[in-house]
């Protein structure tokens, strides 16, 4: 005997099997229903491909998921971690300063199947170490970063140098 299936994801309504009673025909077709008003209802959020968008202009990158406006590319030489906060807060996006991102901002960034750099389109990158906020907890000589070569997270004394890619967050109005 086959069993009904229902495959929300691409709506897939598998009902071959001759044994099916009225109830169960009522109960798929409530179930294919409901899938159809959901799909419906999600049909106007951001889709996974579309969390990043280019700005008109190319110089910065919104990303819809965390409410982020990005820089393009990473700065062109590497800072320590001093003067990175320094670039980064004059850093100008749409008009606004930025800040360095929080380590979970920056990881959100990576695409782990792609390498070298390992950061999907339209960002650009150095494929270096890259700096963010997050001093670490066993010393106070330590900041993250995170390394866009192969993906990999670490930490870097703060006298030592990584890239830059400046962010400063959207506020609801925009």
């Amino acid at each position: 005997m086959s069993t009904p299936q229902i495959n929300i994801r691409n709506l897939n309504i598998n009902m071959r099997s001759p044994e099916r009673s009225p109830a169960s025909g009522m109960l798929l077709g409530g179930l294919a229903a409901a899938a159809v008003e959901h799909v419906a209802r999600d049909a106007d959020k951001p889709k996974p491909a579309e969390r990043f968008e280019l700005s008109a202009d190319g110089s910065y990158v919104t990303d819809h998921k965390f409410g982020l406006l990005w820089a393009v590319d990473e700065s062109e030489k590497e800072f320590t971690w001093a003067d990175a906060k320094k670039y980064a807060e004059a850093f100008v996006i749409d008009g606004k300063p930025c800040r360095l991102p929080t380590q979970d901002e920056l990881q959100s960034l990576r695409d782990l199947t792609k390498h070298n750099p390992c950061i999907g389109v339209p960002f650009k990158s150095r494929a270096g170490w890259v700096w963010t906020d997050t001093e670490t907890a066993w010393s106070s000589g330590s900041v993250f970063c995170v390394g866009f070569s192969y993906g990999g997270v670490g930490s870097l004394n703060r006298y030592d140098r990584a890239f830059v890619r400046p962010v400063r967050s959207v506020s609801p109005s925009q």
